[in-house]
């Protein structure tokens, strides 16, 4: 759950459904985590970005608490 899994396929943004059967196209977000994922590489990472490997979020990623507001059930 530390590293980017979604793929920004659709001029920088992806179209993701929700649970209640909505969709939404969200734009792409990044952020580098190497104490989080230490068994990623720096190229791999590299390679991520360039890829278009994200993550979809309504919070900042650089707030731990907010990171993950999409998939916290709490």
């Amino acid at each position: 759950g530390n590293y980017p899994t979604i793929h920004f396929r659709h001029m920088g943004s992806a179209n993701v459904v929700f649970v209640d059967g909505h969709v939404e196209s969200r734009s792409y977000h990044w952020y580098h985590d190497p104490v989080a994922a230490p068994w990623i590489s720096a190229a791999t990472w590299e390679l991520m970005q360039q890829k278009n490997l994200g993550y979809i979020t309504d919070g900042d990623l650089n707030n731990p608490v907010k990171r993950d507001d999409l998939y916290d059930l709490n």
